[in-house]
């Protein structure tokens, strides 16, 4: 990611919509963002005191014949072309485009700092970090890091079972480690059991 000059939240964001395509036969998706709306060129905002959170449509993309980072470029300048706008309600965005629920999917990039072993840094103490947090959307990906590691956390409704989605989401991840310039077409999600009950058990004939 960072070799690419992308972001791990953008990176996320950019899987995710391809994960939402494969398993819905879609090639554009929209799902939810959470952002934390607390705008830098607002005098004070690092004092004031309150939730500042916002929920915001994130639509992703593509062609069969475009890569991986052909879609998380074209994602990156699309989020960043937006950030001046990140205040708008999401309410007042369905209200403009008319149509309703834009999404029932969402993702979260928790960006606090997490305690590390072994930091030499003394400028800032966290001596426990533990979040309590949930979601009234049926599925979303929350993305935590520190310095070394990225962990996806997959939320859901209890009736949903969501082993063979994050089987897929794996290895989505690590076919953008392996190659970033793979083209989608050439990206295989299925397991071995999926790819059998599509090529074997349903063409029997």
């Amino acid at each position: 990611v960072r070799r690419l000059g992308l972001t791990k939240n953008l990176a996320a964001q950019g899987l995710w919509g391809l994960l939402l395509g494969s398993v819905t036969g879609r090639d554009d998706v929209v799902f939810g963002e959470t952002v934390n709306g607390r705008p830098v060129d607002l005098a004070g905002s690092d004092r004031m005191v309150g939730l500042f959170i916002n929920t915001l449509p994130v639509r992703v993309r593509w062609r069969n014949s475009d890569t991986i980072r052909d879609v998380l470029d074209r994602l990156q300048a699309q989020q960043t072309s937006l950030l001046d706008h990140q205040y708008l309600g999401l309410a007042e965005i369905q209200t403009l485009a008319g149509t309703g629920e834009l999404f029932d999917t969402a993702t979260v990039f928790e960006n606090q700092p997490l305690p590390t072993s072994g930091s030499t840094d003394t400028t800032l103490e966290i001596a426990d970090v533990e979040i309590h947090d949930g979601t009234h959307y049926p599925l979303a990906l929350a993305t935590a890091s520190d310095a070394e590691t990225l962990v996806f956390t997959i939320h859901h409704r209890p009736d949903i079972d969501v082993t063979a989605l994050a089987d897929r989401l794996l290895r989505l991840v690590e076919a953008f480690i392996a190659d970033p310039t793979t083209p989608l077409a050439r990206l295989s999600l299925l397991t071995a059991a999926e790819r059998r009950l599509v090529v074997e058990a349903w063409n029997t004939t």
